[in-house]
């Protein structure tokens, strides 16, 4: 080999462990990215198999519908009977 030719040579070797850190680089970025995805999937999804002590926001919210549901039917049975009774004692007081 020339001294031209191992010029040219030690370049490309240069370029190439530079490509190779760069490389090197978006790896270890696009790992960093699939755990943080992970994460946030496991925040917002929950674990699987174990929904129930680890639901997830969405099974939060869920559960949070559900409640309110609830409370909303129970507020409105509330009422209905409250306005029974009120129907019932003016029928008695003004029905004699």
């Amino acid at each position: 080999m020339t001294v031209r030719e191992t010029a040219v040579l030690e370049k490309l070797r240069c370029e190439l462990h530079d490509y190779h850190l760069i490389v090197t680089q978006h790896i270890t970025a696009c790992e960093s990215c699939r755990a943080t995805v992970s994460k946030h999937e496991l925040d917002l999804y929950g674990v699987e198999g174990e929904k129930e002590t680890h639901p997830g926001l969405l099974g939060d919210v869920a559960e949070q519908r559900i409640k309110w549901r609830t409370m909303r039917t129970g507020l409105r049975c509330v009422w209905a009977l409250i306005t029974l009774a009120l129907s019932a004692l003016v029928a008695f007081v003004f029905g004699r």
